[in-house]
């Protein structure tokens, strides 16, 4: 699993004491080894994007709440601008748009279409050509480890390291803050009987299922409600 580098720090501003923060590095194209676009032929190889948003495109699906909606529903996707730098609630980080006009939207919306509109045999068998299995594996296991409520589809980027070679998308999750009992409301900290539940970790929030849920369910057969005994399965197979 990718990481980046971090040191807490003591911040003093203007004189003022503001406390300990923890500075990191970013997630970008240096972070994840991504080729760089070749200027001297114009062509795109590595490319980097961040899920702004929750909604339907970054979930990559929905199914019926237990009211029997969705509370991100279905819908066509649009057709992405080229010159745009955000298509669908993701934002191109790499190559930046300024620099790189048009871009390239294809791989990105073809696995999402692939994902939204595929059926369970379809996607147990051709998902190994959309997304980078091994990699998805351990960042499941990681959100689960660390209760990720908020890392299954928002807080993902998603990268290509070279389009031009193999079209797999690969993730790297951002923005824990809401991990190992927190939420991302700073003043509502989950109790310690919810710390470590997978049940909840895990659950289709508001009635969504992502692209990771449905590897784990179709590739996998984990639950999508993940147990313990499924982190094994999945610490398993990453290790065979």
């Amino acid at each position: 699993v990718l990481s980046v580098e971090y040191e807490f720090v003591e911040l003093i501003l203007n004189g003022e004491y503001r406390g300990i923060y923890c500075m990191t590095e970013n997630m970008d194209r240096k972070q994840m080894k991504l080729k760089k676009y070749d200027e001297a032929t114009s062509q795109l190889h590595g490319q980097l994007w961040k899920s702004k948003e929750w909604c339907y495109a970054v979930f990559m699906g929905t199914v019926p709440d237990n009211g029997g909606g969705s509370y991100y529903p279905k819908y066509s996707l649009s057709t992405p601008d080229g010159n745009s730098e955000e298509w669908d609630h993701y934002q191109v980080k790499y190559p930046d748009i300024e620099d790189v006009s048009p871009t390239d939207w294809s791989t990105l919306y073809d696995a999402i279409n692939f994902v939204l509109n595929s059926s369970d045999e379809e996607f147990a068998g051709q998902v190994a050509s959309c997304f980078d299995i091994p990699v998805v594996t351990d960042i499941s296991i990681f959100i689960s480890i660390v209760n990720g409520l908020d890392n299954r589809g928002k807080n993902i980027l998603w990268a290509v390291y070279d389009k031009e070679q193999d079209k797999k998308l690969t993730p790297a999750p951002w923005d824990l803050d809401c991990t190992v009992g927190q939420e991302w409301l700073t003043e509502d900290i989950r109790g310690p009987e919810i710390l470590f539940d997978w049940q909840i970790g895990l659950t289709n929030r508001h009635g969504v299922t992502c692209a990771i849920n449905q590897i784990e369910l179709h590739v996998f057969h984990c639950s999508t409600c993940i147990t313990g005994q499924d982190v094994v399965i999945l610490c398993v197979l990453t290790c065979s």
